[in-house]
């Protein structure tokens, strides 16, 4: 009993920096790596009607026909970065997302798929 009480008073005191939690925009946790235009970074495979750069963050879209594609310049340590966005047909409230990564352009390494699934927003229906 005497150990479990100055373990609740250790838990319950705040550290000095909780303040300062989340970082205010515009902090840089590193000078190491600097940020960078999407440009700068990544290139347009296909479907450059259907992107428009606002503040430095790229938004894409989709319609009934075609949506949008790009790739990362350089290779990340483990491969390239892609994203495949694919809505359902018909009523769907959800988009299901899929990241892949490959050692090199059009070159999956199996079994190294990221996905995820999100739901929620605005119903859209096609």
């Amino acid at each position: 009993m005497a150990f479990f009480i100055p373990l609740v008073l250790i838990l319950m005191i705040q550290p000095s920096n909780a303040s300062s939690w989340p970082p205010s925009p515009g902090h840089y946790p590193s000078s190491k790596f600097r940020s960078m235009t999407f440009y700068q970074g990544f290139r347009n495979l296909w479907g450059p009607q259907h992107q428009r750069m606002d503040n430095n963050a790229l938004a894409i879209w989709l319609d009934s026909s075609s949506g949008s594609g790009f790739k990362s310049v350089r290779p990340f340590r483990s491969g390239y970065f892609g994203a495949s966005i694919k809505l359902q047909p018909g009523y769907t409230a959800g988009v299901i997302t899929a990241f892949y990564r490959t050692r090199w352009h059009g070159s999956p390494v199996k079994g190294k798929s990221d996905d995820c699934s999100t739901s929620g927003g605005q119903s859209r229906k096609l």
